[in-house]
């Protein structure tokens, strides 16, 4: 039996420790193992939770086994001074040694010396257990008795304090709950009597007797039977207890029936008493259910007040946010409400400062499709680059020929200095040949006059007799022939073609070197503008790139901004709602309290009632059991002691049914007073709340409409301000869109005047490439006299001229997009910047002004360019006047060039014929059938002489050739017969 008891102490000692255990927090994810102390893993846990309560800096490693993990856990506790040196390591697997270990481990959590001990009072006292608490204050007063062993107090807490104070409450109302139960066992005892309750008996053998502190004595009776009875006495209280018994047989009938209907009466009291509480309860229902519509009309009516005022709450939340924001500066919080109207009217400004970007971005995306289409143009005009390259090369090969050239011509005046000479002496031989043929033919004449006088002379039958002198005379004649023709052709042509190739040449080199000057100073200075003018498109792509950014910034701020204003109204409308909430959510907690402590309360007095009731009757079936065990005893004394008891009982039950009757009656009395008490009490508390809900509403209005005239007064300030601001504003912006539909038209009639420019330059540069093909094919003509210099001139400085007025006109329509960016930017950034009406006015003035002079001085700039665009149209005009009249001359020189040239040859043809003419006249007929022979048949040597200078021309220019393809011209001379085909 006693290990029994033993056993079963210990298991309750582990479930308390157990519940303990599961409050810490290493033991959450494994509460239905926690019993389970073999387990390695709870084990491990264990070790947690002692080194926690040890306080030990340094973690032991885990085991992998539960007995060496209860053998770490005892090694941690005694290293820790801890009350376990009796237990060995070796068998610390038994409940007994785990359950010891634990008790010492709650014993210094909860003692002064750790460190934690509020911590772990407070997790014990939260637990809501009261026979966990009991064994662990069973176990503390154990390790306290453990400890002092010579101290008798058992109320000495020693180091358990705050464990002491903590539980002080509970242990009082413990005892006055034991105190309560000991008395109304002594009234019982007193009712009844208490021969059942003696120590003798089974019955008063199973309860040991309780002392006022609930300290449980057992065998304590034994000591004061022995000491305080003497035989005697026992003898005759046995008598005395068989007479009563015997009397209690004769009239246990009479008991049994009168406590049935006792019994019965107390059930019909019990039914009336609980209809009466169902009919309070249905009351309370009634009046509750009345009060709950009531609030709830009343929070309909809150619903509707919320409707109305949710303007004014998003007004008051945005204000809020204002003066959160403007707290730091006193002086701006008086003007903190009309900051937070202005937003409004900004935001709605910026609304129109979209609407003008969006122009101004159109504005832009039109120019930058301009300036794309100029620099497609730009890159169409690229090949000029690689022309005026090649046009570089020619020029230098141009240089080469010259020089090359400058060497022929030396050359060709050396042979012709040489010719000259030769050509001297030819003339003096030619004429000395002249004179012995005129001395031959006068001799001639004068022996054929002799001969036909005479009848014979010496030149008679030459031909016949002496054929040498025939083949003489012949070769004389011919020889004649081709001198005299030479002497024509080398005296007429070669020297005239010399001369004028000679002229051409030293025109040529002296106009190609004066060109190949001004070409290259002219690339130089394109070169130049083209490099300025590319950097000044990459600076101002990288400013149109920045405003972009800021446009963008621009924009993003503006998001934020209202992402902000959104927020703060959504926390605002939040706060009231929640506010709102939390007043109707205690209002209704505040009634269910009352429902719910009503409700306990009525409960709670069922479970007394209940309680008495089980009370009773328990104590009639035990008596009932006891009688009968005693009736079986004392069945041969109950005559005896049947009469006695009679009048006992009679009075022992008068006594009884009017104890019943007041007991009844009081507890009818209680239970109504205490039914009227609490319903009292609960209309009190549904006054007070109901007094606490009107005050709540009455200061929530009082506050709004506080709220609201100021708001309404500072409603009437904005809007004036506002009405003037927009009037301003208004007539301010109509100005300014005025002024810009002027300045869009005049830029639109100055594309309109730019594209009617650009028309007339494409066209003057088709005319100018007419010209300049017209040019090409009468130098041509001419036979390179004069070259392709002008219209190469014409082309380049109408080209290079094309691409200043672009770049002109792409810089200058960046820098208007770029001006009329950035004063928008600064509008737009000047009207949220300004803190009050006064200086928004003021700087919208400077900036409409300052946007007006701009906008003048882009206007005047925009009429000079035209003024210039036309006067360069005006000069490219007077340039293709200046190159048809060029032409014309030309033209003109070249018909005069023909004319004269045909006019040479027909007078060099004229005076062949008449010296061929009179040579034939003073020949005989045999001289004459001979001499068109010669003519036709010219000898190879005279050939030779003919063709002598262009083969020295054909050398030159198969030397030349490959060097400059477009100078052949200028050096390849055409025969007489192509020049005469010309003409």
């Amino acid at each position: 039996m006693a290990d029994c008891m033993e056993g079963s102490a210990t298991q309750q000692r582990l479930d308390a420790l157990q519940c303990w255990l599961c409050d810490f927090p290493q033991l959450e994810a494994c509460h239905e193992r926690v019993a389970d102390f073999d387990d390695v893993v709870i084990a491990n846990k264990i070790i947690e939770i002692a080194e926690e309560i040890c306080d030990c800096e340094i973690s032991i490693p885990r085991p992998t086994s539960a007995s060496k993990a209860w053998a770490a856990i005892h090694g941690l506790a005694r290293d820790n001074g801890l009350p376990i040196d009796d237990i060995d390591p070796p068998p610390l697997i038994t409940r007994e040694c785990q359950s010891r270990i634990l008790c010492a481990l709650l014993c210094h959590a909860l003692s002064d010396r750790c460190e934690r001990q509020r911590d772990y009072v407070g997790r014990i006292m939260a637990m809501g257990r009261s026979d966990v608490q009991q064994e662990i204050m069973r176990i503390i007063q154990e390790s306290a008795l453990y400890r002092n062993d010579d101290d008798d107090n058992n109320g000495d807490t020693g180091e358990y304090s705050a464990y002491m104070e903590a539980s002080g409450a509970a242990s009082v109302s413990a005892s006055f709950e034991l105190e309560g139960k000991i008395d109304t066992k002594r009234d019982r005892i007193d009712a009844f009597g208490d021969d059942n309750l003696h120590f003798d008996s089974p019955q008063g053998k199973k309860r040991p007797q309780v002392d006022r502190n609930g300290i449980i004595f057992e065998g304590m009776h034994n000591v004061v039977q022995h000491r305080s009875a003497d035989d005697d006495i026992a003898c005759l209280e046995i008598a005395k207890l068989q007479k009563e018994l015997n009397e209690l047989r004769q009239r246990e009938m009479d008991f049994s029936l009168k406590v049935d209907e006792e019994r019965a009466q107390h059930r019909s009291d019990m039914l009336q008493v609980e209809s009466r509480h169902l009919r309070t309860t249905r009351d309370l229902e009634g009046k509750y259910t009345k009060e709950i519509s009531e609030q709830k009309r009343e929070i309909e009516m809150l619903r509707h007040y919320e409707q109305s005022a949710k303007k004014l709450s998003e007004e008051n939340s945005r204000l809020r946010d204002e003066l959160d924001v403007l707290e730091c500066s006193k002086e701006k919080l008086a003007f903190a409400e009309e900051q937070l109207r202005k937003f409004r009217e900004k935001v709605e400004l910026i609304g129109d400062l979209n609407d003008a970007l969006q122009r101004e971005e159109k504005a832009h995306a039109a120019s930058v499709d301009k300036c794309l289409a100029l620099e497609g143009e730009l890159a169409v005009l690229k090949p000029l680059k690689r022309q005026l390259e090649e046009y570089r090369v020619r020029a230098t090969d141009a240089e080469v020929a010259l020089a090359e050239c400058r060497e022929d011509l030396r050359r060709l005046k050396l042979k012709s200095s040489g010719l000259e000479d030769t050509n001297e002496v030819l003339q003096r031989g030619a004429r000395l040949q002249h004179k012995e043929a005129i001395n031959l033919q006068k001799r001639l004449q004068e022996d054929g006059g002799q001969s036909d006088k005479g009848g014979f002379a010496v030149g008679i039958g030459i031909s016949e007799l002496n054929p040498e002198l025939m083949e003489e005379l012949k070769t004389l004649r011919s020889e004649y022939a081709r001198l005299k023709e030479f002497e024509s052709k080398r005296e007429v042509d070669s020297v005239q073609r010399l001369e004028e190739s000679y002229d051409d040449a030293r025109r040529l080199s002296e106009k190609f070197k004066a060109q190949f000057c001004k070409t290259k100073s002219e690339l130089e200075d394109t070169q130049q503008l083209l490099c300025e003018s590319e950097v000044r498109e990459a600076n101002l792509m990288v400013e149109a790139e920045q405003l972009k950014k800021k446009i963008i910034e621009l924009d993003d701020e503006m998001k934020e901004e209202r992402l902000k204003s959104h927020k703060a109204a959504l926390d605002a409308e939040r706060n009231f709602q929640n506010e709102k909430k939390s007043i109707i959510n205690k209002g209704r907690q505040d009634l269910i309290d009352l429902e719910e402590k009503l409700t306990q309360k009525i409960e709670a007095e069922r479970k007394q009632h209940k309680d008495k009731m089980d009370r009773a009757e328990a104590q009639r079936m035990e008596m009932e059991s006891n009688l009968s065990e005693q009736l079986t005893t004392l069945r041969e004394h109950s005559s005896n002691v049947l009469r006695s008891t009679k009048e006992l009982g009679q009075k022992m039950l008068d006594d009884m049914e009017q104890s019943k009757k007041a007991e009844v009656e009081k507890l009818s009395k209680d239970k109504a007073d205490e039914i009227e008490a609490l319903i009292a009490k609960g209309k009190a508390m549904i006054r007070e709340s109901r007094q606490k809900a009107k005050a709540l509403q009455m200061k929530i209005t009082e506050e709004y409409e506080v709220k609201i005239s100021s708001l309404e007064e500072s409603l009437v300030k904005v809007k004036s301000i506002q009405e003037e601001y927009e009037k301003i504003a208004t007539a301010k912006i109509a100005k300014r869109d005025q002024q810009i539909k002027v300045l869009e038209s005049r830029i639109r009639e100055s594309i309109i005047s730019n594209s009617q420019l650009e028309d007339k330059v494409k066209k003057a540069e088709r005319s100018s490439r007419e010209l300049a093909g017209d040019n090409d094919r009468l130098r041509r003509q001419l036979g390179s006299r004069f070259g392709l210099g002008a219209s190469a001139q014409n082309n380049l400085e109408e080209l290079t001229s094309l691409c200043k007025s672009l770049q002109e006109e792409n810089r200058r329509l960046k820098e208007i997009n770029s001006d009329r960016l950035i004063s928008a930017m600064d509008v737009r950034e000047s009207i949220p910047s300004s803190d009050t009406t006064q200086p928004v006015t003021s700087f919208s003035k400077t900036a409409l002004t300052e946007f007006r002079e701009e906008y003048e001085e882009k206007i005047e700039e925009l009429e000079n360019e035209k003024r210039d665009l036309i006067m360069k149209s005006s000069a490219a005009a007077t340039e293709t006047r200046k190159a048809e009249q060029r032409s014309w001359e030309l033209e003109e020189e070249l018909t005069k060039v023909r004319s004269e040239l045909t006019s040479a040859k027909l007078a060099l043809q004229r005076n062949e014929r008449r010296s061929n003419f009179s040579l034939g006249l003073s020949s005989s007929s045999k001289q004459k059938e001979n001499a068109p022979n010669i003519l036709q048949d010219p000898s190879p040597a005279a050939a030779e002489t003919q063709n002598f200078t262009p083969k020295i021309e054909a050398k030159t220019n198969s030397q030349t050739r490959p060097v400059l393809p477009l100078l052949m011209d200028h050096f390849t001379p055409k025969s007489d017969s192509d020049e005469c085909r010309q003409s």
